[in-house]
């Protein structure tokens, strides 16, 4: 798609000649000004414009990772079963009108009231969360793993990419029963981070205004800087006296290569790796300390800008008579970068659409592929470019504020 904006030029209408009288006198002045202003350099070029700068001013463009790509994430969407998870959803709650974290919580709550918690009873693998859904109904009930399992799906039903998070207690290689819980990480486009959902208690934390992550709470918790356990269905102490206890690891199973592990980061420093969990085996598990490799960003883009200009150093040295540095500055004006370019779109997002792309305070338009045209006018601008999802669901904004003058 083709962005064509056109430069505005300033040229002056009309001058003041003061006190000047008759022809005669207009054209003195004028050959006066033209003997003063003119010069003609050794290579034969009259005159020398002054030198337009195209620079970036603001810009929160950046290189993305991979580490998205480890996710377990279903791989299409669209799929019948993912429309009947909506279906089912839509007869409680409809969420289309919500806004992003106005959903996420109408989710998790009825997520939350699905049926009693029964903490002896965990979903095998081989059922779906539909087939937990339509087991309730005939009087099934499920510990924490099956509610993050039925919200998993319901969050990826919409268009939203969640994964389970695992939290375990200090010293629970030998611990009792109780020593661990299930609940939900989700990503938060408008956030830009991740957000922790608690379906068993229909939970969710904040900080300052903001949902805040599982780690977000812990470290808060470990500097004596709370935040608050918010809960949609009971009591607010309680799921707080029960999250903050899980003080020792969180994980999330993930795809490391072609296999399947539980990636555990720990809490704080004074914990150790494991290779037990409840007297049993915890086989499987790998470790890690960055955060980054839970708490990896998603559904961003990513531009690389190639110049329209034709520039090519040798023949701009031979063409100006270029011998010093004093020489390549003052001619720069006639080489120096233009407007146009042609932007290369990249993305993280999982089950991709396509992009769109805003110039300023203009309305969002699809780009056809994954190249840009642009041309930008004099004076400032804001490129602004996201990535949207089959859903419809468009991920974070990268803008760029870029001048021309």
């Amino acid at each position: 798609m083709t962005l064509l904006l056109q430069q505005n030029s300033n040229e002056n209408s009309s001058h003041n000649w003061g006190n000047v009288r008759g022809m005669n006198a207009i054209a003195a002045l004028v050959l006066c000004v033209c003997m003063v202003c003119t010069q003609t350099y050794s290579n034969g070029i009259d005159s020398i414009p002054p030198l337009k700068k195209l620079t970036i001013v603001q810009s929160n463009n950046h290189l993305l990772g991979e580490r998205y790509k480890t996710l377990l994430l279903p791989p299409d969407i669209n799929v019948q079963y993912f429309k009947m998870m909506r279906d089912i959803v839509r007869k409680d709650v409809d969420v289309s009108g919500m806004t992003e974290f106005e959903a996420q919580k109408a989710l998790t709550k009825w997520a939350s009231t699905q049926w009693q918690h029964e903490g002896r009873y965990v979903p095998p693998m081989s059922i779906s969360a539909l087939d937990m859904l339509a087991n309730v109904k005939r009087g099934m009930r499920y510990n924490c793993e099956g509610y993050a399992r039925v919200l998993f799906d319901a969050l990826s039903a919409h268009g939203y990419v969640a994964r389970m998070a695992f939290l375990r207690k200090k010293a629970s290689e030998y611990a009792g029963l109780g020593a661990a819980h299930v609940a939900v990480s989700v990503w938060s486009n408008v956030y830009r981070k991740w957000i922790y959902l608690d379906p068993q208690f229909g939970g969710y934390l904040m900080k300052n205004g903001a949902p805040v992550s599982f780690m977000e709470m812990a470290h808060g918790l470990a500097q004596r800087d709370t935040c608050d356990f918010v809960v949609m269905n009971g009591t607010n102490d309680v799921f707080k006296s029960f999250v903050s206890t899980f003080d020792g690891f969180v994980s999330s199973m993930m795809k490391i290569g072609e296999s399947f592990r539980f990636v555990s980061m720990p809490v704080d420093s004074t914990v150790t790796q494991y290779l037990s969990f409840q007297g049993m085996p915890a086989d499987g598990t790998v470790f890690t300390n960055n955060q980054n490799h839970l708490y990896m960003t998603v559904n961003e883009v990513s531009l690389t800008f190639f110049s329209k200009s034709n520039v090519n150093f040798d023949s701009i040295m031979q063409k100006y008579n270029i011998v010093d540095p004093k020489d390549y500055e003052r001619y720069m004006p006639l080489f120096a970068i233009g407007p146009k370019f042609e932007v290369k779109l990249d993305n993280n997002m999982p089950w991709f659409s396509h992009y769109e792309y805003s110039v300023s305070d203009g309305p969002w338009r699809r780009v056809k592929g994954s190249l840009l045209q642009i041309e930008f006018p004099n004076g400032r601008t804001e490129l602004r470019a996201r990535a949207v999802n089959k859903l419809a669901v468009p991920g974070p904004v990268t803008s760029m504020v870029l001048s021309y003058e």
